[in-house]
Formats: structure tokens, C-alpha cells, sequence
């Protein structure tokens, strides 16, 4: 399972990644300052579970989550 973790505030960041792998410990967990480059990752390596905030400054959440659906 690959999770892509998005957020522009570095704390945040490590605390979305701490539950996902306390969630799913066996998960492949990636995380993300910028929604551009999560986007750029998942259209490489692929998404199953997205943790983003709604908005994020650049791209929107929900229009990332869009994104990275159509992907799949």
C-alpha cells in the first residue's frame, strides 16, 4: 500500500506520516511539502490512501485527490 502524505507545515507532515505507519505499519509511506511534487510522484510510483489538507497554497486538495484518482 502506498501513502502519499501532503502538507506545507513540516510538524504536520511528520505527524500525518507517524499515524499513517501506526495505522499501517507494512504501508510504503512518502510525504510531501508540495502538492505539485506528490503529484509527480504518484504519476510515477502510483497512490492508494491520500492524507492531504484541503488547501494547501498552489493546489488544491481536493483537486490534487481528482488527480491522482484519475490516475489510478
Amino acid at each position: 500500500m502506498i501513502i502519499i502524505c501532503v502538507d506545507n507545515t513540516p510538524i504536520m507532515l511528520q505527524y500525518l506520516e507517524e499515524n499513517a505507519l501506526v495505522a499501517f505499519p507494512n504501508a510504503d509511506v512518502q510525504t510531501f511539502l508540495t502538492a505539485e511534487a506528490a503529484l509527480n510522484y504518484a504519476k510515477t510510483v502510483g497512490c492508494d490512501v491520500l492524507l492531504c489538507e484541503i488547501n494547501p497554497p498552489r493546489l488544491d486538495g481536493l483537486f490534487l485527490a481528482e488527480k491522482i484518482q484519475k490516475l489510478n
